[in-house]
Parts: C-alpha cells; sequence; structure tokens
C-alpha cells in the first residue's frame, strides 16, 4: 500500500518518465555539398570534379538528397532537472544511392532553465566502403549555458 501511495506522490507532482519530446521527419534536396572523404561526388559551383580512374563524374553522379529522423527524449523530468536525450539519423544520397549516413546525439541533463551538462556523439559511416576509419568521429562533454531561453 506504501508504494501505491508513493507512486501516487510522484504522479500528482510534476514529474515524467519517458516521454517523447518530438519527433521530425524531414527530406531535402542538397544543393552544394562538398566532401573531404568522398570528393568524387562533389559538385563544386556547377564545376564538375572528374576522377578518371573510378570513372565518375560529378556532373553525372553527385549529392542529390538527404533525409532525416530526428527523436527529442525526456529520460526523466522534475521541475527544473531533466535528463534527456536527442538524436538525429541522417543519409546522403548521390542520383543512384545513398552512399553515406551519420548518427548525432546528445545525452544531457539540464539542472537550471540556463544550464545543461552534455555529452555529444557524432560519426559519419560511408556505405561502400569497409574502411569505415577514415569517416569523422567526435565525442564531446560539455556545459552549455543559455543567455536567453523560454
Amino acid at each position: 500500500m506504501k508504494w501505491i501511495l508513493a507512486l501516487l506522490a510522484l504522479v500528482s507532482a510534476d514529474v515524467c518518465l519517458g516521454q517523447v519530446q518530438a519527433v521530425s521527419f524531414e527530406v531535402s534536396k542538397i544543393y552544394n555539398k562538398r566532401d573531404p572523404y568522398i570528393p568524387e561526388y562533389s559538385l563544386l559551383q556547377d564545376r564538375p570534379v572528374i576522377f578518371e580512374e573510378e570513372g565518375i563524374n560529378s556532373e553525372e553522379e553527385h549529392w542529390t538528397h538527404r533525409i532525416n529522423l530526428g527523436v527529442d527524449y525526456n529520460i526523466y523530468r522534475s521541475g527544473p532537472l531533466r535528463l534527456y536525450w536527442d538524436q538525429d539519423i541522417a543519409g546522403y544520397s548521390t542520383r543512384k544511392q545513398y552512399r553515406k549516413m551519420y548518427w548525432d546525439w546528445e545525452l544531457g541533463a539540464s539542472f537550471h532553465k540556463r544550464l545543461d551538462i552534455f555529452w555529444h556523439h557524432r560519426s559519419e559511416h560511408g556505405l561502400e566502403t569497409a574502411d569505415d576509419k577514415r569517416y569523422p568521429l567526435e565525442d564531446i562533454m560539455g556545459i552549455r549555458v543559455y543567455l536567453y531561453r523560454r
């Protein structure tokens, strides 16, 4: 009986456990993308890049579209305390196929309306190569101070 009363006290307070804040899906057209890791598909200011060894002409085969799925998730929220996990998964395509993906996520805690402590991860992955070591990976731990926040 005591655990039921404790659960009711949590529910009646301003407490949230596991709540999706936002889900988004976007599709976009790429007008200019310069990629140092896959340069053969970069169309630089309407000037083709030609890689004769691979038989690739960027005028014919270049970056065209990007899709993105975003999910913002509250793990726990009570008053000014908020634990969250926000993430984006995106894919980039050329005219023929999807060639590159990235996963971008942030795990963090808001202790006050104007202060976050976070761990941010971003990794990029080529879909047509077994050597994934050349693609960027970034892990960051930081503090964010909001100058203005509603």
